[in-house]
């Protein structure tokens, strides 16, 4: 019931991803960061999105996995749900390493 249970929150929420270690930022003559920032320019709230067709193929499959995972979820009773619920706070509330999901 564990690693059913596992697989499932595996599924729903996805696979944690190592952090990598950053090096420090090169900063140029003036004392900023040497790479300009991305919110120099404003952006329009309502200025349309471009929609290229990768950015469109990548939408359309996260869409269609978010429908696979609410499908199993769905399927599952009531106590299943609880159980899961349940596991998945435990597992976000985890403090350190040594702490388990079991």
């Amino acid at each position: 019931m564990a690693s059913f249970i596992g697989k499932s929150l595996s599924a729903l929420f996805g696979k944690k991803k190592p952090r990598t270690k950053k090096g420090k930022k090169k900063k140029d003559k003036k004392g900023g960061s040497s790479k300009k920032a991305r919110s120099a320019t404003p952006v329009d709230p309502k200025a349309p999105i471009k929609m290229t067709p990768e950015r469109k193929k990548i939408i359309d499959d996260a869409m269609a996995v978010q429908r696979a995972k609410a499908t199993i979820f769905n399927d599952l009773n009531d106590d299943q749900k609880q159980k899961l619920y349940a596991l998945a706070v435990k597992a976000l509330l985890r403090q350190g390493p040594d702490d388990k999901c079991h």
